[in-house]
């Protein structure tokens, strides 16, 4: 087992990927198992209210509620973090686990946005065809 990757994955604020993407395996874990459905997630945006703000935008940017279920987008999104955080220890300055590394995290974020906006593309069509 490659211990490097164990620390960095748990070094300063890469905690914070890491315990999204350990709470995304236990989700598909219990699901796989059979006591969630996979659709349990899946909720239904339109709540009576003001739509406007950052969270809703990042929503309606990535079709959550839409095509694909919400937990399939969300599972996307924080692996695709997760990696771009790890991908962090590899810039040739020292952003490891301190302060910059944390600050890093929020383009590292945005990024991942957008990656997963690509990736769902595709999915869209094949969930579409079903």
């Amino acid at each position: 087992m490659n211990t490097e990757l164990l620390r960095n994955a748990i070094a300063g604020f890469n905690i914070i990927p890491t315990a999204l993407l350990g709470l995304v395996i236990l989700y598909w874990l219990i699901a796989i198992v059979g006591v969630f459905d996979f659709e349990v997630l899946d909720m239904d945006i339109e709540a009576g209210g003001d739509n406007t703000g950052p969270l809703s935008g990042i929503a309606v940017f990535l079709n959550i509620g839409g095509e694909v279920p919400f937990a399939l987008v969300f599972s996307l999104l924080v692996l695709n973090f997760w990696v771009m955080a790890m991908l962090l220890y590899l810039l040739p300055f020292e952003a490891g686990g301190g302060v910059l590394n944390g600050i890093l995290l929020i383009p590292t974020l945005v990024c991942s946005i957008y990656f997963t906006k690509v990736e769902i593309l595709p999915l869209k069509k094949i969930i579409q065809k079903q």
